[in-house]
This record gives structure tokens, C-alpha cells and sequence, in this order.
């Protein structure tokens, strides 16, 4: 089917083409997505509305999916998502998901949207070539994320926030900045695993972890806070984590037992809890 109007509906396992870019004010949603509905945005924009996309836990008969699967593809751009004042709700992100499932979006810029660029819920978000930027909410939330070739900038918040894990290759998140009470970490999850993966110039820790951490070539630099933290275990291989804490004691690395550090460099090490002890796995410590 094609696209050629705002609020359209992608009813369940049907597939899309944008047809002419979107530009809504009143909707909602300027799309929706039923489970195992597909969109190709086919080089067009959606901007506008309450929620860019709307993706949803519904089947064909109204039943609702115990593990849905969604998908966008690209190039295209969704943008300038805002509030709807009479009957809104703060779910006005770019990409707004419902339910548990698994939403893949590749080739596709996120802009520039109200409430962040993928609000994704209970759904695992796996991400290819997606770009996030200059968003007034955060990057990724989600109960998963798996992110290949990603790039994330100037959002607020949370670069990343995950409720399980954070998969990545090649991923870049910079210059989160913090709001409220939000920390302005780059990435945030339980347990986070990485090949180049860069955080710098973030508002609060670059990487956080609330179990464990497995990092080849990461890059974290010029973070307020830690460079990369976790909770539970740690590595580094082939790493460079220097110049960190720039609102502390100007720690690099913290975990809650010795860190292993392989081929890497980093200044200072402490445990999580207190900056201002030491690991002795760094150059200055």
C-alpha cells in the first residue's frame, strides 16, 4: 500500500511505501504500525504530529501480540515531533512503540523530536544505520537494544537507556546533557557489550552498567562523570578511557571489583562507590 496521507494506518503484516513526504500538525501519530506491518519510507520525510510513528501491539482480529515485530527502513527522516495540548500525552517521540517485540529500523535520521528519538518500551530495538540527533528527550529507550552503526548526539538525558542490555558495533554517543534530575549518561543498561564504541563529552558517565561490562576499542573521553562504570564486571581490551570526570576526582574507570584492563589506557581507576580509591590497573593511579 501507499502512503500518502497523514494518520495513515499499516494495518498488521501489511507493507508501506511512503509515497511523498509527511509533513502533519493535529495527528497523533503521523503513521501506524500493526504487528508485522513494515514501512519503507523510500527517501521521504515524516514530520510533524504528536508521534512520527507509532508503532503498536495490535494483530489483524484486534488480539493483542505477546511478540510482535515491526520494521522501518530507509533513507528517510523522521522529525519535529511536539506535544498535542488537547488530549496529548508525552509520548511524542520520533518513534513511539507499544508492547513487547521487536522493532528493527535501519537507514533512517531521527530529529529534532520533542520527547526523544526512539521511545521503545518493552520492545527490543535493533538499530542499523540510524542517526539520532538534536532531540529535546533522549536517544534509545527501551527493554533492549542492539545498535550497528549508530550515531547519537545532542540529546537529552539519556543517549541509551536500556532496561537489559545494550549490544553495539561501531556505535557513537555524544554530548548528552543532563535535565532535571536525569544523569546525562551516554549509555545506561544492565549489562552493556561493545566493539568501537565511542562516549565522550556526555553530561554524566559515559558508560554506566548495573551488572557488567564488556568493551573492545571503546573510546571515552571528556566525560563529566566516569568514563565507563559497572557494577559488576569489567574489561577492557584495546581501549582508551582518559580525560573523564571533569565534575569530580577525574576517575576514568570504576567497577565494584578490579577491572581487567587489556592493552589499554586509561588515568585513574577507583571502585564505583569511591572516587577516591584505586584499582592500580591505570596510569596514574
Amino acid at each position: 500500500m501507499e502512503i500518502t496521507a497523514c494518520g495513515t494506518l499499516v494495518p498488521a503484516g501489511a507493507r508501506a511505501v511512503l509515497a511523498a513526504d509527511l509533513q502533519c500538525t493535529s495527528e497523533f501519530s503521523s503513521v501506524v504500525l500493526d504487528n508485522g506491518a513494515r514501512l519503507d519510507l523510500n527517501g521521504h520525510r515524516v514530520s510533524g504530529a504528536q508521534s512520527g510513528i507509532e508503532v503498536r501491539h495490535f494483530n489483524a482480529d484486534g488480539s493483542r501480540c505477546q511478540s510482535c515485530r515491526w520494521t522501518i527502513r530507509g533513507p528517510g527522516v523522521v522529525s519535529d515531533t511536539h506535544y498535542i495540548p488537547i488530549g496529548g500525552t508525552l509520548n511524542n517521540s520520533c518513534i513511539k512503540t507499544w508492547g513487547r517485540g521487536v522493532l528493527r529500523i535501519a537507514d533512517v535520521t531521527l530529529r529534532n523530536c520533542e520527547g526523544g528519538g526512539i521511545s521503545g518500551g518493552t520492545a527490543h530495538v535493533r538499530a542499523t544505520r540510524v542517526t539520532i540527533e538534536s532531540t529535546r528527550g533522549g536517544g534509545i529507550a527501551a527493554r533492549a537494544v542492539t545498535a550497528r552503526h549508530v550515531v547519537i548526539h545532542d540529546v537529552r538525558f539519556l543517549g541509551i537507556d536500556a532496561e537489559t542490555s545494550v549490544a553495539a558495533h561501531d556505535l557513537e554517543v555524544r554530548r548528552v546533557s543532563r535535565h532535571g534530575d536525569e544523569d546525562g549518561y551516554g549509555i545506561r543498561a544492565a549489562e552493556v557489550r561493545g566493539v568501537d564504541v565511542r562516549v565522550g563529552d556526555n553530561q554524566g558517565d559515559g558508560i554506566r552498567a548495573s551488572a557488567r561490562a564488556s568493551l573492545v576499542r571503546l573510546t571515552a573521553t571528556g566525560n563529566a562523570g566516569y568514563g565507563v562504570a559497572a557494577r559488576g564486571f569489567l574489561s577492557l581490551h584495546a581501549s582508551t578511557v582518559t580525560g573523564n570526570g571533569t565534575s569530580g576526582a577525574g576517575v576514568d574507570v570504576a567497577s565494584d571489583r578490579e577491572p581487567l584492563v587489556r592493552r589499554s589506557s586509561c588515568g585513574l581507576s577507583a571502585h564505583v562507590d569511591d572516587p577516591t580509591s584505586s584499582w592500580g590497573v591505570c596510569s596514574a593511579d
